[in-house]
C-alpha cells in the first residue's frame, strides 16, 4: 500500500467518526432523525441514500 493510499484510508476513517460523532451529539440533544439526516448533507456534503446509511448504521 502506498503512502498516498494509507494517507486516504486514514482521512476516510476520520470523516466517517467524524459524521458518527455528529449524529450522537445530536441525538444526545434529541435532535430530529429529519434534521440531523440535513446536518449530514450540509456539512459533509452526502447524498440522501449515504447520509441515511449513516444515519441507520449509528442507531
Amino acid at each position: 500500500m502506498t503512502l498516498m493510499m494509507r494517507e486516504r484510508d486514514i482521512e476516510k476513517k476520520a470523516r466517517e467518526e467524524g459524521i458518527r460523532t455528529l449524529i450522537a451529539s445530536l441525538r444526545f440533544f434529541s435532535i430530529s432523525d429529519e434534521e440531523i439526516l440535513q446536518q449530514l448533507m450540509e456539512r459533509y456534503e452526502l447524498t440522501e441514500e449515504k447520509a441515511n446509511d449513516f444515519l441507520w448504521q449509528s442507531q
